[in-house]
């Protein structure tokens, strides 16, 4: 007995020092090159006196574990989190938007009256549009008391637009998006009398190799800055954007423009977007608003779209908790 705990003393290391290792399991071989420099008072030694040693090792073997050196606190790198939190005057329950992606109006209205009170904003989108019926359920939708945003993304002449946006104005909606180059964005501008006027940075179902594909030869993170440094000049009220940029362009240009995040995916990613981020991880990165669709449409974990809503509602209320009611 003697003999084993002596070779016990000589050759292991309790577990304080595994993470030095660089080795997974509670215990490791003092060999020359194992033996961190670090973790020498704590070799079993002759030192401590043998019944101090067997002790020792009995103490330690009912907690040993093994623990891979990646998930020990000595080897974790802290996460970093950014803290652009919107302080606009935006009532919370308004942050969220449901994108009303459904095949017509009446398909849109059954959804709506099922939501109810979870969701008071609106993104109505090309579907509708193409399905009949856009503006009435506009008009429906206000006097429902329900915002709108008109995300028809106007990608024209200029002209075309200004006479477009000039259009859309007597309808009272919140906001619309408008693609393109400067001239366009000015175009819009120009007409928008009230109207928030979105200008779209790069679509969240783009990745890097998508841009590249479309003669792209700069990185997403760069186009989506420089579209917004131009989106601020111009005089746009805001930017479409995904949350990976928001934190970005919070750093850079300030708090002067309304940031719209779609790309939302609550728990996980199974669909075509691609630059996704979390409902909080959106808002701290300084989105604020963010659009969310399918995870609320066709909810997973949820059993109703009512209740995917709702739990939404409640993560943002506690992010903004202490802000406007």
């Amino acid at each position: 007995m003697g003999r084993i705990f002596s070779l016990a003393r000589q050759h292991i290391v309790p577990r304080r020092c595994r993470a030095a290792s660089g080795r997974g399991g509670g215990f490791f071989l003092k060999t020359g090159r194992d033996r961190p420099p670090y973790c020498a008072g704590t070799v079993f030694s002759w030192q401590w006196g043998r019944l101090w040693n067997i002790v020792g090792l009995i103490a330690i073997l009912p907690a040993w574990q093994p623990v891979s050196p990646y998930e020990h606190p000595f080897n974790q790198v802290p996460m970093q989190e950014n803290n652009f939190l919107s302080t606009k005057n935006i009532p919370v329950h308004d942050r969220l938007i449901f994108a009303l992606d459904v095949s017509g109006p009446e398909a849109a209205k059954q959804l709506v009256n099922q939501l109810g009170d979870s969701v008071s904003f609106y993104k109505l989108g090309l579907q509708l549009f193409m399905a009949g019926g856009y503006f009435e359920l506009v008009r429906w939708l206000q006097d429902r008391g329900k915002k709108i945003f008109v995300d028809l993304k106007f990608f024209d002449v200029p002209q075309t637009v200004r006479s477009a946006v000039r259009e859309l104005k007597k309808y009272g909606v919140s906001f619309a998006t408008v693609h393109g180059n400067d001239s366009i964005l000015r175009a819009a501008v120009e007409e928008k009398n009230g109207l928030g006027i979105l200008a779209v940075t790069v679509l969240t179902s783009l990745d890097q190799a998508d841009m590249e594909d479309l003669g792209f030869r700069a990185d997403v993170r760069d186009v989506v800055l420089s579209r917004a440094r131009r989106a601020l000049e111009i005089g746009c009220d805001g930017i479409v954007s995904s949350g990976l940029e928001a934190a970005d362009i919070r750093q850079e240009l300030g708090d002067r423009l309304v940031i719209v995040t779609p790309g939302i995916r609550p728990v996980r990613n199974l669909d075509d977007q691609k630059r996704t981020v979390d409902v909080e991880e959106a808002f701290r990165n300084g989105a604020d608003y963010i659009v969310i669709g399918r995870p609320i449409r066709e909810p997973v974990d949820f059993a109703t779209p009512r209740e995917a809503a709702e739990s939404i509602q409640e993560r943002i209320r506690t992010l903004f908790e202490g802000q406007h009611p």
